[in-house]
């Protein structure tokens, strides 16, 4: 087909890394497809998510280029494996570092996502290229091309969202959505189709990168990059997971759902806060049951300050008895290791129960929590779960080495955050005196001076850091913040 190229605002950023450095990272691609009308018939979906880590000396595709063959074929018809080829040659010739592929995305529905997990990218090889096929159709794909990981002070970035748009391959004609087209001959440049038919100028889906740990040569640092530091924090999984995660090395995934579940005699029959909730739909033989697996991981939480902390949830267990088991399961290594602190078994009954669990032994420290479910021997197992609550008090030490317990909100006070103007505005009750010093998670200081209300993180990069400001008493202060 005949397209109007656009521009798009992608570029390659030059890296210097001056030690070498290994990021693991969650890649979540949520489609937006239904912004642009009807999907195209019960077939619709996204093929898997492929594409490479690399360097600066290799590019995959770009907006205005040609598509390699491999490109091509995934364009075309889904198919990945030429693709796959042309990466191999790749990294044996020390451009790339792997091959990447999720999952594909089927719909039954609105909202849906793909996930890779713990994606381990070096800083030796820290750009990332992902395409999928839109399928059913002649040669459209979504796509992003070289998108450094590392900030211009080599730096691991946060968290990355990046808007999707459609693009046309330039390699087979065709305006509507369908397969086996004529060629385009000779190919044409890799294209937006932005705004062009079948699609309206709305994007098509997020790419979001979120940084889960790094190890800098010495192992790694088992401690979240990433934490909620809010408290209390809720979740009632009203139309989303939220923070939530799916685990992709189960076998079934967590469900929102409001009203009853599919099957009978299983299941709530409403949510317990709010109009939904989640669950793990157990039916259907060597689908649901026996002895499979659904888990559903929480985000971090930093308690590195709290001296108690508790987890309350409500859950809903009524089917056969022999149902299987739910745990809730608790990581102190970002996931590395897990140890369970509540656990049920059976039939519990048709209501809704509510439970309080202590994290007070794991404060001090970051954590991980995650239903881990195990379904049974039948198909009436449908457990669910809603109205999920984090409270936490925290400890602050003063001069004299006594600590006071008290809520969280404590005497250094953060108004506005995330910080999105450049300006970090707090203030400390009776305090006016004092130095400052602004660290990121890693430890390394990022600036630092004399303290006042208002002080200028402009030139910080995006993401979390740690201000510690000591006053003309020595009193000592430590506050989290997010510089978007």
């Amino acid at each position: 087909m005949k397209k109007l190229i656009f521009q798009i605002s992608m570029f390659v950023m030059a890296i210097t890394a001056y030690g070498q450095s290994t990021a693991t990272y969650d890649v979540v691609f949520t489609s937006n497809w239904e912004a642009h009308g009807s999907l195209p018939g019960s077939n619709a979906h996204f093929t898997e998510l492929v594409g490479a880590t690399h360097n600066k000396d290799i590019t995959f595709l770009r907006n205005g280029g040609i598509a390699t063959l491999g490109v091509e074929r995934v364009a075309e018809t889904g198919s990945n494996g030429t693709f796959s080829g042309e990466v191999n040659r790749a990294i044996n010739n020390g451009t790339a570092d792997q091959y990447i592929e999720g999952p594909n995305l089927f719909f039954n529905g609105t909202g849906r996502t793909i996930t890779i997990n713990d994606l381990a990218v070096s800083s030796e090889y820290p750009l990332v290229s992902l395409l999928s096929m839109i399928a059913p159709s002649p040669d459209w794909i979504i796509a992003v091309n070289s998108v450094s990981l590392l900030d211009t002070s080599d730096e691991w970035i946060q968290n990355i969202t990046l808007d999707l748009f459609p693009y046309d391959a330039g390699t087979e004609e065709g305006t509507t959505y369908s397969l086996n087209n004529p060629a385009t001959n000779p190919k044409e440049p890799i294209s937006s189709i932005r705004g062009i038919s079948p699609f309206n100028s709305e994007k098509i889906g997020t790419l979001v990168f979120t940084l889960k740990s790094v190890d800098t040569g010495g192992g790694n640092t088992s401690e979240c990059t990433t934490a909620v530091t809010d408290f209390p924090y809720n979740q009632g999984f009203e139309s989303t997971l939220g923070d939530w995660s799916q685990d992709t090395s189960d076998d079934l995934d967590w469900l929102i759902n409001s009203n009853g579940t599919p099957s009978r005699g299983t299941g709530p029959d409403s949510a317990i806060e709010g109009t939904e909730y989640i669950y793990v739909e157990a039916s259907g033989n060597t689908v649901g049951f026996p002895r499979k697996r659904a888990i559903i991981n929480s985000p971090c939480f930093d308690l590195t300050q709290m001296s108690t902390a508790s987890f309350t949830f409500k859950y809903h267990m009524f089917g056969s008895n022999n149902m299987g088991s739910i745990d809730l399961e608790v990581s102190t290594d970002n996931g590395a290791n897990w140890t369970s602190i509540w656990n049920k078994t059976g039939n519990q009954g048709n209501s809704w129960f509510s439970e309080n669990v202590d994290l007070s032994p794991y404060t001090n420290t970051s954590i991980k929590l995650r239903f881990n479910r195990l379904t049974g021997t039948t198909w009436q197992a449908d457990i669910a779960i809603d109205d999920i609550t984090v409270t936490a008090t925290s400890s602050l030490v003063t001069k004299n080495s006594n600590t006071i317990t008290q809520p969280l909100v404590s005497k250094l006070k953060i108004h506005a955050n995330p910080v999105q103007d450049g300006i970090l505005n707090i203030s400390i009750s009776n305090e006016t005196k004092g130095n400052y010093t602004i660290n990121n998670l890693m430890g390394k200081t990022m600036h630092s001076g004399i303290f006042s209300n208002t002080i200028n993180v402009e030139k910080l990069v995006s993401g979390i850091y740690l201000i510690n400001v000591k006053t003309k008493d020595g009193a000592e202060y430590v506050e989290r913040f997010i510089k978007q």
